[in-house]
C-alpha cells in the first residue's frame, strides 16, 4: 500500500542536531587544547613552577589599545558581506530542482 503523503527527513532537525554537534565539537577541542597546553599565562604561575626571579615581564599588546574598535569596524563589512553571499545563494537556489540536479549528478 502506498503512502499517502510523500516522506521525507526533517532537514531543519538535521541541521539543527548537526551544528549542535559541531560547535559541542569544537568546544570539546578548544578545552583539550587548552588543557595540553604547556605554556605559561601569569606571572604566578611562572613563579609557582621556578625558583629563579623573574626579570623582566612582557606586557599585553593590544589589550587596551585604541586600534581595537577599529578591528571591528573592518571585520564588520567582510561579516555583513558573507551574510548577503549567504542569503542570496539561498534564494536563488531555494526550489530550483535544475540547479539541485546539477550538484547531486554523481561524477561519471
Amino acid at each position: 500500500m502506498p503512502a499517502r503523503n510523500a516522506v521525507a527527513p526533517q532537514r531543519r532537525l538535521f541541521i539543527l542536531i548537526g551544528l549542535g554537534l559541531g560547535l559541542g565539537a569544537a568546544a570539546a577541542a578548544v578545552m583539550v587544547a587548552d588543557q595540553l597546553d604547556g605554556s605559561f599565562h601569569s606571572l604566578e604561575e611562572l613563579r609557582a613552577f621556578s625558583k629563579l626571579p623573574v626579570l623582566v615581564t612582557i606586557p599585553l599588546i593590544g589589550a587596551t589599545s585604541p586600534d581595537r574598535p577599529r578591528l571591528w569596524l573592518r571585520a564588520a563589512p567582510i561579516a555583513i558581506g558573507l551574510v548577503l553571499v549567504v542569503l542570496v545563494s539561498y534564494h536563488l537556489a531555494s526550489g530550483n530542482d535544475q540547479l539541485a540536479f546539477l550538484f547531486s549528478r554523481g561524477t561519471p
